[in-house]
């Protein structure tokens, strides 16, 4: 297989570059941190086509696949972009695409128009029940993280609907009295929020998918989603090692840049393992994506998914270290960028969970 960029490729990623070190916060220590999203940004990645480039033409994408994605994600992490792309770029508007929502339905998402995410679980949301009323339904109970959750135009969920005990996906805007959110800064200071429904009523048509169809879509958008966090993953990784590559070569001690010291070298070399590890673990996550859905390829995607957090936490504990006390300051993007990978280990389960999902497979 012929893994190598085309010239389109490498010109979104040159695009991709220039846009997360303009805007992204590697770079610009300064900018200061919103609790809200920047929806001029959002509409500026919109028109450089980063929300339909992982898209099928016949939904209104561009056509890409998930080799777009990877490179958008990987950008976006070197340069510490705080925006949604994990899940409005990829989670969500895949949840649709699978769910089998036409292209003018998925429209106002390509366009930047509108923002809704999705919940970064492989799981139905706990707690939250779907219940017919009527001509009807009724959507009850809570979701504790949804990213920039009190911001965005709504969700896209799975639920478990009631007396059936099935999956539904739901379509949900979030300009509902019925709705209360309560917002709140995440580990790596990017905008969560806990979302209450309060006996929501909804119209049949929120309901966008039932029954296998559901599970297939949501199963189908998480393992976009992990190939995108293992991208995410190492751009933020790059970025650490880049940035202590370059510290080891100004600072002095003893009359001497630290970069000349032997022991600091083995370091330097050892994450570059790390890195170049990582990073094609990430490329094997999304070469998976060309599989057929199904626990094979859940158990690669799980499997890359681990080594790519183990490797890329371990470029950012030694970033910290090599840069001393000043690597534990607010001026300085290490702390950020090793808290952002501390958040993603988090997701889907967290790591205990993939772990386990692949030793599945040797133990029965």
């Amino acid at each position: 297989m012929d893994l190598s960029l085309t010239a389109e490729q490498i010109l979104l990623q040159d695009n991709v570059a220039r846009f997360a070190t303009e805007h992204g916060r590697a770079d610009n220590r300064s900018l200061a941190r919103d609790m809200t999203l920047d929806r001029r940004m959002w509409r500026d990645i919109a028109e450089l086509g980063w929300l339909g480039a992982g898209l099928p033409e016949d939904k209104g994408g561009f056509g890409g696949t998930a080799v777009e994605t990877m490179i958008i994600l990987e950008g976006a992490g070197k340069g510490l972009l705080q925006a949604p792309l994990l899940s409005a770029m990829v989670m969500a508007p895949q949840i649709l695409v699978d769910a089998g929502c036409s292209a003018e339905a998925l429209a106002p998402f390509v366009a930047g128009e509108e923002i809704y995410v999705a919940e970064l679980s492989e799981k139905p949301a706990a707690g939250v029940a779907l219940d017919a009323s009527g001509d009807g339904l009724i959507l009850s109970g809570r979701i504790d993280y949804m990213p920039y959750g009190d911001t965005v135009d709504g969700y896209v969920m799975a639920v478990l609907e009631r007396p059936s005990g099935d999956m539904a996906l739901v379509k949900v805007t979030a300009d509902d009295s019925a709705i209360k959110r309560k917002a709140y800064r995440t580990l790596d200071g990017q905008p969560g929020a806990t979302v209450t429904f309060d006996q929501l009523r909804l119209a049949p048509e929120a309901v966008i998918a039932r029954g296998d169809v559901a599970r297939q879509a949501l199963r189908s958008a998480a393992d976009h989603a992990l190939a995108a966090l293992c991208a995410e993953a190492v751009g933020i990784a790059q970025g650490l090692f880049d940035r202590t590559l370059a510290y080891l070569k100004q600072r002095e001690q003893f009359g001497q840049t630290i970069g000349r010291f032997q022991a600091l070298q083995h370091r330097m070399a050892d994450m570059m393992v790390a890195l170049e590890e990582a990073r094609s673990l990430a490329v094997m996550a999304t070469v998976a994506l060309l599989d057929p859905q199904g626990d094979a390829r859940t158990r690669r995607l799980s499997a890359a998914r681990s080594g790519v957090l183990s490797r890329t936490l371990h470029i950012g504990r030694e970033a910290i270290q090599l840069h001393g006390g000043i690597g534990m300051t607010e001026e300085m993007p290490i702390g950020e960028g090793f808290r952002r990978l501390k958040s993603l280990d988090l997701l889907f389960g967290g790591a205990d969970a993939h772990l386990d999902r692949v030793a599945a497979r040797y133990s029965a």
